[in-house]
């Protein structure tokens, strides 16, 4: 078990800059290579590699001279504790293989289920802190899997490490029989090893400083550096060894890196509460899921066909456009590493859906948001053939159909027309000895604005998504991840829709929602809970799994791919930015979920592939017949501003003005929950403005003058009214008199009164006036409002 003094040597010379500590470079020959303070760093996820190291490492150290004294402690850290089992040995006590055997059944009757890399390393720099002198070295040798499965962990590891580089101790982090994804990460300068027999050698072969013909027996092995980038891109080309040469090796190795930890550290998941609970937990952790261009190679294309054109003003339409992706929710999907197209129209859609490169689709998923559905595409489209929804939506059926993810945004009724039609005409799913198409489609408005927050457990309530961690793999895969990494609470939105059928009856069952699963429900104080983000995992068949090979793909049949279905689509807009570490990381986390990665890193390890980052090529022609199913597009109303013109007149005195006022006051109240605003004034022989542009209620006889009319008056005072009428109201006046004027009733002044389309309505008496009064006020009946 033992390593060539040469060799050792000289690796262990060349893999540390000159000792600080000691303020001399090493070497053994002359009794100055320090290693006084040796750390034993044992992570309980890869316990079972104890005996190896320790014999390994015994079988080393013991080929020092003598007269350089080595001090050896154990530490083994879990679950936030570090445990000190040898403080303070001489090396050649370490020989004997009863305390071997000792240290090895304490270590793991003591291993917990989380790893303690991070106490490990503060416990052993408190030890070798007090060890100090001239000539004295000090380092800490960490060996460890390397993976981390909390935040705290890595929290205390950083710190660990600062305090280290401050009181001059070197560290070094050794990783041991597994894929080295987060060793560089962890420390700063690391060596990885699958068998830990070969650290010297490889370490001598990796740096350059050894011409012996072992290389051969080296096991792929590599030392990090984030120190120095150069050392780092020499030493990517002196990599040396197969692991077919232990085929037993290659195997663990395999199978760990298929595993579900190698999938957590790939996907940086394990340092966001990945594993064990979240209760007690209020914030979202600091950390994004997701290493920075872990999805360099995937593209995404998105389709939106809502712009903001709709909104009251310049400064919110602003909010929709694509500046705003860009700087925002596409800045983290760039820096994730995926490329994306951001389209208008279907056109444009249909045209990147058909895209062929290397003889494969670019994309692996398609965002499309949603429209009202009346025809009109946004001023930035560059193909404004409304007809092409046809071929469009055939097209994202038969990209779904070969494997491509959908993110399917809607918003409050009406904008949710295309992926409601999807839904409806396009899409035919085969779940659970099902078939057939989905009821669901996405409606309401419901207006939000609140924290949805993770819930305590998978019974759907108010406010809350669901808090599992991990599904069933649709595929081989070991392991599939939810949407959620890291994730404690997101914002809600505004003004979003939720599941319906197609006669907006909410759906909220099992049966109802089939083959969707609900991930999030609304705040709304309803029974039962309302879900507004849901999704759809299909299960890989057989045939199918080679579709995420690079290899083989050509021998796949083609299966559905995933779908997330989502009511609040400002949410990967202006809201992404008002909350990026909530709403934003669940949009991100979401794309990165819709690649299925898991299923295409596992075939890219399994065949020692390339990792395949593109989908099935569309081969089929799609026409473009007229389209006949747009909704029709209502007649628009804006607000009313109501011009009151109340007779005050002698003959309108005592109960007969009382009645006005109160059938006034109705009118004044249904037309303020309706977003107007009133102007007031009595007409006799004299008019009296009584306030303009107000929602306030009228006071008992209030205004009332008595007296002869004069209608010409009343007119002119109105027309001064509506002068200063604000451009986006809509000015309607509301003439009341009894008819009549200076003591005649004349039918035929009120006639001329009403014109082009005006109405007279007369009421017999002042109950019939009250219900005249509410139904203009609740109508926008052109011919029923004047």
């Amino acid at each position: 078990v033992g390593i060539a003094r040469d060799v050792s040597t000289t690796a262990l010379t060349h893999s540390f800059v000159p000792n600080r500590a000691a303020g001399k470079e090493p070497s053994p020959s002359s009794g100055q290579l320090w290693i006084p303070g040796l750390r034993r760093i044992f992570s309980p996820l890869n316990i079972s590699h104890t005996v190896s190291t320790i014999s390994a490492i015994i079988g080393s150290i013991t080929l020092i001279p003598d007269n350089d004294e080595i001090v050896v402690d154990v530490i083994a850290a879990s679950d936030g504790k570090a445990n000190l089992l040898i403080h303070n040995i001489q090396v050649r006590l370490l020989s004997d293989g009863t305390l071997i055997s000792d240290i090895l059944r304490t270590a793991d009757r003591i291993a917990g289920t989380e790893s303690g890399l991070g106490i490990g390393i503060a416990s052993a720099l408190q030890l070798t802190s007090r060890r100090s002198g001239v000539g004295f070295g000090r380092r800490i040798i960490a060996f460890t899997d390397s993976i981390v499965t909390n935040a705290s962990d890595v929290s205390t590891l950083q710190q660990a490490l600062h305090d280290c580089d401050e009181s001059q101790i070197d560290v070094l982090g050794i990783g041991i029989g597994i894929a080295p994804l987060q060793l560089p990460l962890l420390f700063p300068i690391a060596l990885y090893s699958p068998n830990i027999k070969n650290i010297g050698v490889a370490m001598a072969i990796a740096l350059g400083v050894s011409s012996s013909e072992s290389a051969r027996n080296i096991i792929a092995s590599q030392l990090y550096s984030q120190i120095s980038d150069q050392r780092g891109e020499k030493l990517e080309g002196l990599l040396c060894g197969k692991p077919e040469i232990c085929l037993r090796l290659a195997q663990s190795i395999q199978d760990r890196e298929l595993s579900q930890e190698y999938f957590e550290t790939f996907g940086d998941t394990n340092l966001l509460y990945m594993k064990g609970t979240a209760a007690g937990l209020s914030q979202n952790a600091g950390k994004e899921p997701y290493y920075d261009n872990s999805f360099t190679g995937f593209c995404i294309l998105i389709v939106c066909l809502y712009l903001g054109a709709n909104e009251e003003n310049k400064e919110k339409q602003d909010l929709f456009k694509q500046a705003v992706f860009d700087k925002q929710c596409g800045a983290v999907l760039r820096r994730k590493g995926f490329n994306y197209k951001f389209v208008c129209s279907y056109g444009e859609g249909l045209i990147e859906l058909q895209r062929v490169e290397s003889d494969r689709c670019p994309y692996t998923q398609l965002w499309l948001f949603s429209s009202e559905g009346y025809g009109e595409l946004p001023e930035e489209a560059k193909d404004k053939d409304p007809n092409k929804i046809v071929p469009f939506l055939e097209a994202v059926a038969d990209f779904w159909q070969g494997g491509g993810g959908l993110f399917l945004f809607c918003d409050n009724h009406p904008y949710n027309f295309e992926a409601n039609y999807l839904l409806e005409k396009h899409l035919n799913f085969n779940h659970k000895e099902r078939s057939g198409s989905s009821i669901i489609r996405l409606g309401g408005n419901y207006r939000g604005k609140n924290k949805i927050q993770v819930a305590p457990n998978e019974v759907a309530s108010i406010g809350s998504f669901n808090p599992i961690l991990h599904l069933d793999a649709p595929g081989p895969a070991k392991q599939r991840f939810t949407l959620r990494p890291g994730l404690i609470k997101f914002s809600e939105g505004n003004t979003i829709s939720y599941a319906v059928n197609d006669k907006d009856q909410p759906l909220t069952t099992a049966e109802q929602l089939w083959p969707f699963t609900p991930f999030a429900w609304t705040s709304e104080d309803v029974s039962p809970p309302r879900p507004f983000i849901l999704f759809f995992d299909p299960i890989i068949p057989p045939e199918s799994e080679a579709s995420y090979c690079s290899e083989n793909i050509e021998e796949a049949t083609p299966s559905p791919g995933p779908i997330v279905l989502h009511g609040g689509f400002t949410s990967a807009f202006s809201e992404f930015g008002e909350d990026q570490k909530g709403m934003g990381r669940l949009v991100v986390s979401i794309s990165c979920w819709l690649t299925r990665f898991e299923e295409r890193f596992y075939a890219a390890k399994k065949s020692g592939s390339q990792l395949l980052a593109t989908t099935h090529v569309l081969t089929k022609h799609y026409s473009t017949p007229p389209f006949a199913g747009w909704r029709p597009k209502p007649v628009t109303s804006r607000l009313r501003h109501s011009i009151l013109a109340l007779d005050s007149s002698g003959s309108m005195r005592g109960a007969p003005y009382d009645q006005l006022i109160i059938a006034s006051n109705q009118y004044i109240d249904i037309q303020t929950k309706s977003g107007g605003i009133i102007s007031v004034f009595t007409h006799s022989h004299e008019v009296k403005t009584i306030y303009e542009q107000g929602n306030r209620q009228l006071g008992p006889k209030e205004g009332f003058k008595g007296g002869g009319n004069n209608f010409g008056l009343a007119i002119r005072n109105a027309i001064e009214i509506a002068r200063k009428n604000p451009p986006q109201y809509e000015c309607r006046l509301l003439f009341f008199t009894d008819g009549y004027q200076s003591g005649d009733y004349r039918m035929d002044i009120l006639n001329k009164l009403a014109r082009r389309g005006g109405k007279v309505s007369v009421g017999k008496t002042m109950d019939d006036v009250v219900k005249i009064f509410k139904r203009i006020a609740a109508t926008d009946d052109e011919n029923q409002t004047k």
